[in-house]
């Protein structure tokens, strides 16, 4: 492991930064001899202080009773008490810029230049050196301990790495039958044997966290490859975490039959392998591979490879897709590669039972056992290594109290005997640096659902000064938070938050990374869990979140650094609170981020302005608290967040803004726009990266505020209609700011411009610009720098709501355009489809989005159809553009195609964007997860690429069709090539016609079935669905024709979820059964429904749900001829029933005395309820109901 620099550990760099202060102070004060012989001292050790911090987690964990932690925490102490001095001196230094910039009315000089300012003897006093000779002291003293520690420095390297080199893997499989992994072996098989005429030899990376199975997978390619002779021979080579090209290459020819010897060069090795697998074809398997950036290694280790027989392949394993990358540079090919998960539940549990129940004969625990076992494979993260040690430590003791013990084990990775699964994690963290190390360890105070927006996380970081710059560089803290950001992603202890349904900057940690993440940072990041007062909280930790309702617990810590306090979940909370006052004492100096996420109001404490380190304040305050003045003198402050959820309309009116200007740190402010408006001169702010800007008429509001704002990334400039002429326009300098990234000119809604358009010309912003908004244009014209020379660079635009604007620019001209937005342009007739050969290849050449909504004149597209274009195109999402006929051929790479309400009369066909043709070869998969297709009234037939001969839909996850009144025919014959559906809709097409293959989704493996209002079709997918093992929730939404629903013993097995809406047959079969009354029937009771959803009560006299008896949660939205609750059907599910919601209760009557046998019930919500006139009318209820509302009854709510 390599020593870090001291810029890369922030305690290093702030004991060099104290030194230097503390030795410029000696010469304007007089401090004490021995100070300078103390700073000499530390001075003189600080590269052994970097030395050892550098690798101080290694050091702690490798070296427990070395004392490394007791040194660690006193030296971290000192540090502490260092780097609040040193934060405290430039506060002080801030506070008297201010002063001075007001006392000349106002300065457009950067902070940066103020603070270059000589240093005056007025900016410290007596008390204040005296902390700064304490501070050294500390220090000095704590770096005494630091020569015990350096000998081991040395050693470290092989301390942490010598597990892994006894890790040696190889191609033979420890067990036979290996669970699960068929997809992935599928995927990766197929590209081993797909041609490559571009390259001679290409890679593939198999990417994952450690313990999902990554080398077990590429054993089991080896295996394959090896059996069906598709290579010349198949090599494995274990590479691990030192990369040398040597023992690679040795590996590699022994693997060939070669024999190597100890002292042979690297030269020799080469010439031998290159003339072993000359003009052969190979397979190389490389495991277990971590260089990430030395790609001169990479490029000796790949030389004598490029002379195989073309058509050779790379097949790698590693944790981190930076790899992957690395290896697509070095071959120049394009980077490939698969992101293995976790093994899903069925997989996990079966490879537990294996472990677990290994030698055992099956007794009358056998059961419990089994369901106690369901209920620990749902903590293992999805990791097979996970489930075979823990299965292994319940086999260890076989009784349902030791399983229940480990089932309440908060973090199985704790456990001494998973000590090997927590092995296999930290390698990978210990390869961090140590400010990424910090990085990664803060994230274990959110929860561990928690989805987190990728800014707001490095802000956090930022204001917690994990973020270092080097002295001489003028990389902003936020690119270099990225940087780290982008690295914990790329090394998978990040992943990418993203459904079909919501995809952005949201990420998030598999919860194998987050139990990771709390082991390592237990001495200084904690999470506080709702009701477990049982835990200590060490004294030591700096970083807390806590629910509001147990803050009392973190008062004892004086070191906090983050406070955030969050809301208990809305069952636990016992009460609703309208404003609530932080309690006296909470808040410590100490604080660098305070986040208060609730909902509902704070008022600011008086002691805000005592906070003078805080650099991030986000909280949740009411109007009614207004803003203290004491906020304003935050001077370090740069992320300002206020009045959010639902106080964010309110009358603010009365907020006081006049020292809003004195924050000169801030960088980030996201308060009401009601606010935002009222502050005058903005243009002090000079550290702004992102601003909301109010042209107003009056003095300090005009648009040249902006002028020397030149540090902003983000600016949006709204009421540009208060802009009084092109000249004002022009002083806001935005051609000048080559540091903008993102611009948003807006007019107000109903507003009148009448010089719209030459406003706008002058707003032309610097060519380097990526992202451009105009909303609500006054103009008929395109901008002139739009149509003659739009930003070189522009990557996404967005034009919402202009409802003049006729003659869009050469959209499809522009080279770099990413995402294309266009709403409510509503005069426009035709989108640009053209191009200039000598500049792209085809219309739209990087497009990846495009997003089209209320057009309504949009009829054609102005260039050559014929010719494929998109090729880059990942969503199509067009919805209310009635006129629009035609459709270009799309790229069979796109993701996601969305279609309501477009005039269309056939679907666009699909092209290989790869070979640039039309023509479809054979089995061309597409890469089409998202489908949907509504409010299409003038398509018959689902034509186009749907049925589009040799084209495969082997990744579509989700198809919707829905409202299409003249549809009279669906493929289902199609329905087979659809490998991975999950969900699937199909509702209000009345004229589709009947299909006569009864088991229409025999081939789909649903998880979710939306049906009704589909005429016959109702009642065919519900018979072949019911024989799908695999689905979990059936809609049935407004179907005539379905009046039963099918149930036996092989009928819907897995199915959890059931809504029936609006079936009127259905109804009244029910309405029928239950006047006939009969016993339930026992054959369905097996079916383990947890959430039921009816339209009509008399539906639980029906077949399957007169049966039921797990349900969870119960939802009946008409009650209205139920005099008393269905009593029999209560009891069946009285242990799992928690909620119970009747809505539209108007005959209701009474509640049963049974009711308090309900003993899982938590909420129970009834609706109208106007016959049950008296509260007293209500029996005992079980004491497990938190939740409870009554209304109507007696005329009044109960709560």
């Amino acid at each position: 492991m390599a020593l870090k620099t001291v810029a890369e550990w922030t305690g290093s760099a702030i004991v060099s930064s104290l030194i230097g202060t503390a030795f410029s102070y000696l010469g304007e004060h007089m401090l004490p001899a021995d100070i300078e012989v103390e700073l000499n001292r530390l001075n003189a050790i600080l590269p052994k202080i970097t030395a050892v911090l550098s690798v101080a987690e290694a050091l702690k964990f490798q070296s427990p009773n070395s004392g490394a932690k007791e040194w660690l925490e006193q030296f971290r102490l000192a540090f502490q008490v260092a780097e609040d001095l040193l934060d405290e001196l430039k506060y002080r230094e801030l506070e008297q810029m201010v002063k001075n910039r007001d006392q000349v009315g106002g300065s457009f000089s950067s902070i940066a230049s103020l603070l270059k300012r000589k240093r005056t003897g007025s900016n410290i006093n007596k008390e204040t050196v005296g902390r700064l000779r304490e501070a050294v002291k500390m220090l000095d003293q704590a770096s005494n301990g630091v020569a015990h520690f350096y000998q081991f420095v040395a050693g470290l390297d092989f301390c942490a790495t010598s597990k892994v080199s006894s890790r040696e893997t190889t191609s033979i499989l420890s067990e036979r039958n290996v669970v699960g992994r068929e997809t992935e072996k599928a995927v990766i098989i197929e590209w081993l044997k797909r041609p490559t005429p571009h390259a001679h030899i290409s890679a593939f990376c198999i990417v994952g966290a450690g313990g999902l199975g990554k080398t077990t997978l590429a054993q089991l390619i080896y295996e394959d490859m090896s059996r069906e002779n598709y290579f010349e021979k198949t090599i494995w080579a274990c590479v691990s975490t030192i990369f040398s090209v040597e023992d690679i290459t040795r590996k590699i020819l022994e693997e060939l039959g070669e024999s190597t010897y100890g002292g042979e060069s690297l030269n020799s090795l080469q010439k031998k392998l290159k003339e072993k697998v000359r003009l052969k074809k190979f397979l190389f398997i490389l495991d277990d591979v971590w260089n990430e950036d030395k790609m001169c290694d990479w490029e000796k280790l790949i030389a004598p490879m490029k002379f195989v027989q073309q058509g050779s392949k790379i097949l790698l394993t590693t944790r981190m897709k930076s790899v992957a990358e690395m290896l697509a540079r070095v071959l120049k090919v394009e980077r490939e590669y698969l992101d293995l998960r976790g093994l899903d539940e069925q997989q996990l549990l079966f490879l537990l039972n294996q472990y677990a129940f290994q030698g055992y004969k099956p007794d009358h625990n056998h059961e419990k056992l089994q369901n106690i076992g369901n209920e620990i494979v749902r903590k293992l993260w999805g990791s097979p290594l996970a489930a075979k040690v823990i299965g292994s430590l319940l086999n260890s003791n076989i009784n349902c109290h030791y399983w229940e013990q480990i089932l309440k084990c908060k973090s199985l990775i704790n456990l001494e005997h998973a000590k090997e699964v927590t092995d296999v994690l930290k390698l990978s963290y210990y390869h961090l640096s140590a400010a990424l190390q910090k990085c990664f360890k803060f994230c274990s105070i959110f929860h561990r659902e928690k989805v987190f927006e990728k800014n707001t996380l490095i802000q956090m970081w930022m204001a917690s000064g994990f973020i270092q710059q080097q002295s001489c560089s003028e990389e902003r803290p936020e690119d270099i938070g990225e940087g780290y950001f982008n690295h914990l992603l790329k090394k998978s202890f990040f992943q990418r938050h993203s459904t079909v349904y919501k995809v952005g900057n949201y990420f998030g940690m598999h919860d194998m990374m987050y139990e990771l993440a709390q082991n390592v940072s237990k001495e200084e990041c904690f999470r506080v869990e709702p009701n477990n007062k049982s835990v200590n909280i060490p004294s030591t930790i700096q970083h807390v979140c806590v629910p509001d309702f147990e803050i009392e617990r973190v008062f004892h810590l004086r070191n906090l650094r983050t406070l955030v306090i969050t809301m208990l979940p809305w069952y636990d909370m016992p009460i609703y609170k309208d404003r609530v006052v932080l309690p006296d004492g909470l808040l410590k100096e100490t604080l660098r981020v305070l986040v208060i996420d609730v909902n509902y109001s704070y008022e600011l404490p008086k002691e805000i302005d005592h906070l003078i380190h805080l650099r991030l304040l986000n909280i949740n305050v009411g109007p009614e608290s207004l803003i203290s003045n004491s906020i304003y003198k935050l001077y370090h402050l740069q992320v300002l967040e206020l009045f959010r959820g639902i106080y964010i309309n309110s009358d603010y009116s009365g907020v006081e803004t006049t020292g809003m200007t004195n924050l000169v740190s801030l960088r980030y402010m996201n308060i009401p726009h009601a606010i935002m408006q009222n502050i005058h001169g903005v243009h002090k702010l000079t550290s702004l990266q992102e601003l909301v800007f109010f042209v107003g008429q009056k003095s300090g509001h005009h648009i040249d505020e902006l002028k020397m704002l030149n540090n902003l990334r983000g600016l949006c400039i709204k009421q540009i209609e208060n802009v009084g002429n092109p000249a004002q326009a022009k002083n806001a300098n935005l051609s000048e700011k080559e540091n903008l990234f993102s611009l948003s000119l807006n007019w107000t809604k109903g507003s009148n411009s009448d010089n719209s358009e030459e406003i706008i010309d002058q707003l032309e912003p610097h060519s380097d610009l990526k992202e451009l908004e105009i909303e609500y244009y006054k103009g008929h014209r395109s901008p002139i720098w739009m149509r003659e020379l739009p930003p070189l660079y522009l990557s996404s635009l967005t034009l919402c709501n202009c409802p003049l604007w006729e003659d869009l620019p050469f959209l499809a001209q522009m080279p770099h355009l990413n995402k294309l937005s266009l709403l409510g342009i509503s005069k426009v007739k035709e989108v640009d489809y053209s191009f200039d050969m000598t500049r792209n290849a085809c219309p739209f050449p990087s497009l990846e989005q495009l997003v089209c909504d209320k057009m309504l004149k949009w009829k054609s597209w102005a260039g050559l159809l014929s010719f494929p274009g998109f090729p880059n195109l990942r969503v199509l999402k067009i919805t209310n553009c009635p006129i629009l006929a035609e459709l270009p051929a799309m790229p069979i790479s796109l993701f996601r195609f969305e279609l309501c309400n477009v005039g269309l009369y056939f679907l666009p066909e699909m092209y290989d964007n790869v070979g640039m043709t039309t023509r479809t070869t054979s089995s061309l998969n597409t890469l089409l997860k998202v489908v949907k297709i509504s409010c299409c009234r003038n398509l018959q037939l689902l034509n186009g690429f749907v049925q589009q001969e040799n084209l495969e839909f082997q990744a579509i996850e989700t198809l919707v069709i829905q409202h299409c009144d003249k549809l009279v025919q669906v493929p289902t014959s199609s329905f087979g090539k659809f490998a991975s559906l999950k969900y699937l809709e199909i509702i209000g097409c009345p004229k589709l016609e009947p299909v006569d293959n009864e088991r229409i989704l025999h081939f789909v493996e649903l998880q979710t079935l939306v049906i009704g209002n589909c005429g016959e079709l109702d009642a065919k997918l519900l018979e072949s669905a019911s024989h799908l093992a695999t689905l979990a929730s059936l809609h049935i939404v407004g179907s005539a024709t379905i009046n039963c629903i099918p149930c036996s013993e092989n009928t819907f097995t897995y199915l959890r979820g059931l809504h029936i809406g609006g079936c009127d047959n259905l109804i009244q079969h029910a309405v029928l059964e239950k006047a006939q009354g009969g016993n339930p029937a026992n054959n369905m009771a097996s079916l383990k429904i947890n959430e039921l959803d009816i339209s009509h009560h008399s539906l639980l006299f029906i077949e399957p749900l007169r049966s039921l008896r797990f349900v969870r949660e119960c939802r009946v939205a008409d009650c209205s001829g139920m005099e008393a609750l269905p009593q029999h059907w209560l009891m069946q599910n009285s242990s799992t029933l928690e909620i119970l919601t009747l809505k539209n209760a108007r005959s209701l009557r009474s509640l049963p005395d049974t009711m308090v046998r309900l003993t899982s019930l938590k909420q129970l919500v009834i609706k109208d309820a106007t016959s049950l006139e008296q509260v007293e009318q209500i029996p005992k209820l079980p004491p497990s109901l938190f939740h409870m509302s009554i209304t109507g009854a007696g005329g009044c709510e109960l709560v």
